[in-house]
């Protein structure tokens, strides 16, 4: 056999792993070289950065040393020898902890600043495994080198003589150095250090260290602590704390965000009623996959992007500032056609209401109508008369995934499957149909898509804010691919003769953000291009002024599908807006009539800014807004809309 110092190789090991975490941090971030990409607070002085780095890498040799100590003294239980268990315990923590690492920061490529687990679980429709594969589907090759590490474990751990040159006696100096460590992190937690804190928190071992601490201290089990953000209002109430439900008027603030809630109810009041100009008889929703509201009317190079859609809202109505509340496909799908920001047991959706109501049901979808549940909490294909999905046909899938996250239609395919449902259908009975269009999912091309207004579509592994031009031209060009099957669509209710008693509503689940503010994707921040919508109606005469939110088209379709004559009222001044789950939001932010822009308020940073001047009124306004829909969400089901 082969003798090894094994602890000279460990500690080789763990301090490449550190030394390749800071520059991964660096190249991300720019830490240590000032405010980059995604840095909103940069660690402006000299000073700062060295402090950052001493915590970086006594977080890091605390956390090797403290799971040593811990499988040490479980594998001296089961009989392992100690230098074996020095020489595993060392290997699987470079194998865990650089699995993690890849991981963490091909997540990272695509999230903004305040994004963490609880928001790319959200993404994915409350799947973290998913979520994974939503952000990467190269995750086999993150895999290999983990892969390799186990391999080359598993022939040293045969092969090898673990030993050391001389003996080490036990010393106090590792105990000492590890409690020295821990008084100077609660000390940073306790401090108003916002840049130093969130810095670290980027870093994988300064984040283990709180999550443990959290685990520690968290005595009441409500999920809060000292060590969250925002953290435990009252550490030893297990009633209150961050995501808790706010009683209205009950001299407690069980959230600690905005003093406690005033007595009174959500906004209710008649902002805007508008009535269709024709009694409609069918109803065509088509859902544009990560579709900005400037696709109507865009043009690139003297041409429009999306003329159809542009046409029928020339032709129709289109909303002027209409926004998805939160930029996560599931959420955004769940509210249209259920009306509430979370799911309840029991609350009909708009399918339900259209059987209940004897209209005849087709769900034609690109993406997999499983994706997070949704199929069996809207009750789409059980009501369904005919249905269609990647499922259905998977053959004809645009990626080779078959995860749920992945598995795409296209849209040629979906106009193929709606023109068979056209053929043939009883026009006498109420239709009511349901599209998605997934031309816009990231990575914005697929194999059947034509260059249009792109030589070449970019690569996956090109995309990048150095390609910023490219990238967008790629989008642009997969909303141009979009509209040409909306086209198509338009064309096959005309070819049908029941165009002008159908009502066909177009509307994207959320935006997209191009590196427009420093991200890609959505779900990740409150703003125009991530939460701002098209909303296009074939009908005359509906182009509300008021901003329009999901829940208030949600309103109009439950209202249609009931009574075609109903008008489509807006009630309720402001539209509600976040990111990350409703009942522990990263941030809130809402779009009201009487001001320009959107309030914006980031929990995690205690900061808010308003497009027509912070104050604190609108704050409290905000809050006070979530608070009222947040208690309402947790009242038994209702079979009323959700603005009240």
């Amino acid at each position: 056999m082969i003798k090894l110092n094994h602890r000279r190789l460990m500690a080789a090991a763990a301090a490449t792993l550190a030394l390749l975490e800071l520059g991964l941090l660096e190249i991300k971030f720019q830490i240590m070289s000032g405010g980059g990409f995604l840095q909103s607070a940069p660690l402006v002085s000299l000073s700062s950065r060295v402090v950052f780095a001493l915590y970086f890498l006594t977080s890091f040799i605390a956390l090797f040393w403290g799971w040593a100590k811990l499988y040490r003294a479980v594998a001296l239980r089961i009989g392992q020898s100690p230098l074996r268990a020095d020489f595993t315990s060392g290997t699987l923590f470079v194998a865990c902890y650089g699995l993690s690492l890849l991981l963490t920061f091909q997540l990272h490529k695509y999230l903004a600043d305040h994004v963490d687990a609880t928001v790319v679980r959200a993404i994915a429709g409350d799947s973290l495994q998913t979520a994974v594969a939503y952000a990467s589907d190269e995750l086999v090759l993150l895999l290999l080198p983990v892969l390799l590490v186990l391999a080359l474990f598993v022939w040293l751990y045969r092969r090898v003589e673990v030993s050391f040159r001389k003996p080490r006696r036990s010393s106090k100096w590792p105990l000492v150095g590890f409690v020295a460590f821990l008084v100077a992190f609660v000390g940073l937690e306790a401090s108003s250090n916002w840049p130093l804190k969130l810095n670290l928190s980027r870093s994988l071992s300064y984040g283990a260290v709180r999550t443990v601490a959290h685990i520690i201290v968290d005595v009441d089990g409500d999920g809060s602590s000292f060590f969250t953000t925002p953290e435990d209002p009252a550490p030893f109430n297990s009633a209150i704390h961050w995501g808790a439900v706010d009683i209205p008027a009950n001299g407690v603030d069980e959230n600690g965000l905005g003093g406690d809630l005033p007595s009174g109810t959500l906004d209710n009041t008649l902002v805007d009623s508008r009535a269709l100009p024709v009694p409609y008889k069918h109803l065509v929703v088509i859902v544009g996959e990560s579709t900005r509201a400037d696709v109507i009317g865009k043009t690139l190079d003297g041409k429009l992007v999306a003329p159809n859609l542009t046409n029928l809202a020339a032709e129709g109505s289109s909303l002027q500032r209409a926004y998805s509340h939160s930029g996560f496909t599931y959420n955004s799908l769940l509210t249209l056609f259920s009306g509430r920001f979370t799911y309840q047991e029991g609350t009909p959706s708009l399918f339900d209401k259209a059987k209940a109501a004897g209209m005849q049901i087709s769900v034609i979808s690109g993406q997999d109508e499983t994706w997070g549940g949704l199929d069996t909490e809207l009750n789409t294909r059980k009501n369904a008369d005919f249905f269609y999905d990647p499922q259905e046909d998977p053959e004809k899938r645009v990626f080779p995934s078959k995860l749920p996250s992945s598995i795409k239609l296209a849209g040629e395919t979906l106009v193929e499957a709606f023109d068979r449902r056209l053929q043939g259908l009883d026009w006498s009975t109420r239709q009511l149909f349901y599209v998605n269009l997934q031309a816009g999912h990231f990575p914005y091309s697929h194999k059947l898509m034509r260059p249009r207004f792109v030589d070449e579509a970019i690569p996956r592994g090109e995309i990048g804010p150095d390609n910023t031009r490219w990238l967008r031209d790629t989008y642009w060009n997969s909303m141009s691919y979009m509209d040409q099957n909306v086209g198509k669509l338009i064309a096959g209710l005309k070819q049908a003769g029941v165009w002008d008693e159908t009502l066909v509503i177009f509307l994207g689940d959320h935006g997209e953000s191009l590196f427009h503010d420093g991200s890609l994707g959505h779900g990740q921040s409150i703003n125009d291009q991530q939460l701002r919508i098209p909303v296009v109606m074939s009908a005359m005469g509906m182009n509300f002024v008021a901003p329009v939110g999901l829940s208030d088209v949600s309103g109009w379709l439950f209202s249609f599908v009931e009574n075609p004559e109903q008008a489509f009222e807006k009630r309720g001044k402001c539209v509600l807006m976040y990111t990350g789950f409703f009942y522990g939001p990263a941030q809130l932010g809402q779009a009201c009539t009487e001001r320009e822009g959107l309030d914006v308020y980031t929990v995690r940073q205690k900061a808010f800014i308003s497009q027509s001047g912070a104050s604190e009124e609108a704050k409290l306004e905000l809050i006070h807004n979530w608070e009222r829909n947040l208690y309402k969400m947790a009242q038994p089901t209702e079979l009323k809309p959700l603005q009240e």
